[in-house]
């Protein structure tokens, strides 16, 4: 299950990324908590923010981040496709 999860946000990602080139790239994706231009952004784990690599890779070092991607797991599994996460730690917000 957890492949088919990962394959799903990977798709989401790919179609960000072919949508922007179709837009001619001419305004670059900014990060929803550092604020900063990138090329790709993601769904955070933990809220519906979209957020950059960088981001990203200080979301997974979180001590709460397997707890969140189980928790997005199980709400997929139940039909939820709107699921808001279980809420940004203190620690991650902003820069």
């Amino acid at each position: 299950m957890m492949k088919d999860h990962t394959m799903y946000r990977a798709w989401i990602t790919l179609i960000y990324v072919i949508d922007f080139q179709r837009r001619g790239g001419d305004n670059m994706p900014k990060c929803d908590r550092c604020k900063l231009e990138c090329f790709t952004i993601i769904m955070s784990r933990f809220n519906t923010q979209m957020i950059c690599d960088d981001c990203e890779d200080k979301e997974m070092a979180h001590p709460d981040y397997q707890k969140a991607v189980n928790a997005e797991i199980k709400a997929l599994s139940g039909g939820n496709r709107n699921f808001e996460g279980i809420g940004l730690p203190n620690n991650l917000q902003g820069r």
